[in-house]
């Protein structure tokens, strides 16, 4: 379990969050959940974020609307968007090594720059 703070905005975004940082947390991520219980953490292996393909979501087996919020190594946000449910898929528009899934209403409270810490 995490806590995520938004150190730019002097806010708490979540209380806990869940990590996902195996194969198969990230592999799985919201995939069948009937609804998004807390946060999501993606941590990407040490390298991966040069590729962005890695960091690549889909929203295919998921049944609602979520945020993917995404960070560079140094936990600075490079990308913000809002997803559909059922087959939405997305890549980030700069590298990144974490990644948080989460309510739709989580993207309100970041912008890109703002640097969080969980």
């Amino acid at each position: 379990m995490a806590r995520i703070y938004n150190r730019t905005r002097n806010e708490a975004l979540a209380d806990s969050a869940e990590l996902a940082d195996t194969f198969f947390s990230r592999a799985r991520g919201l995939m069948f959940r009937r609804r998004i219980e807390k946060p999501l953490i993606f941590i990407f292996d040490e390298g991966q974020e040069k590729n962005m393909r890695a960091c690549a979501i889909h929203s295919l087996f998921v049944f609602f609307s979520f945020s993917a919020i995404y960070l560079d190594a140094k936990k600075r946000v490079v990308d913000v968007r809002v997803c559909g449910p059922f087959f939405s898929f997305m890549m980030p528009r700069s590298e990144c090594a974490y990644l948080i899934e989460g309510e739709p209403g989580l993207t309100g409270k970041v912008g890109v720059g703002d640097v969080l810490e969980f």
